[in-house]
């Protein structure tokens, strides 16, 4: 499998939101669930991809969960706009072991909606964008930092693309 750099904040290319959480996975996921509920959304789908992984190649790995995380206001908003506005539905927000603490990511919907002309797509993205940080923002009292970049610390996690898997090096 192929080996990839694992991004974080803004050498993510500037298309996440990023927070590192110092505390367990397992402490984090509920705080990150109730951080969307608390900015309006909710989360529509959760995939475990640790077991995915685990299930069907057999591969251990660190805990990671995508969320779909989708305010319903904002989606009718948008998809009224645009209907073709749903591809760009839900905003994924992810959760990853990292160690001791755990990375918390979730995609910025103003770069989703680069793709589209129309203002009002744009004005929902600002919208959701502002939301999401504030969602993260909530972790800040949960022992977060801002996520540093570390070359001597990198672990590998596999992420099923299409028919095989990549391995994602990740710098935490």
């Amino acid at each position: 499998p192929a080996v990839v750099p694992w991004p974080s904040g803004s050498e993510a290319g500037g298309y996440t939101l990023t927070r590192r959480v110092n505390l367990p996975y397992a402490a984090v996921v509920p705080r990150v669930l109730e951080g969307l509920r608390s900015q309006g959304f909710g989360a529509l789908t959760e995939i475990d991809i640790a077991a995915v992984l685990r299930k069907r190649l057999g591969v251990d790995t660190q805990p990671y969960l995508i969320l779909g995380a989708c305010d319903a206001d904002l989606a009718l908003r948008a998809l009224n706009a645009e209907p073709e506005a749903g591809v760009l539905l839900p905003c994924n927000v992810v959760i990853g072991g990292d160690g001791d603490a755990t990375l918390v990511q979730a995609v910025d919907p103003a770069v989703m909606a680069r793709v589209s002309g129309e203002p009002e797509v744009h004005a929902v993205a600002r919208e959701a964008r502002r939301l999401l940080q504030a969602a993260l923002d909530s972790l800040q009292d949960t022992g977060t930092e801002a996520p540093q970049a570390d070359a001597e610390r990198r672990r590998s996690l596999s992420i099923p693309v299409a028919y095989g898997a990549v391995d994602i090096e990740r710098a935490a």
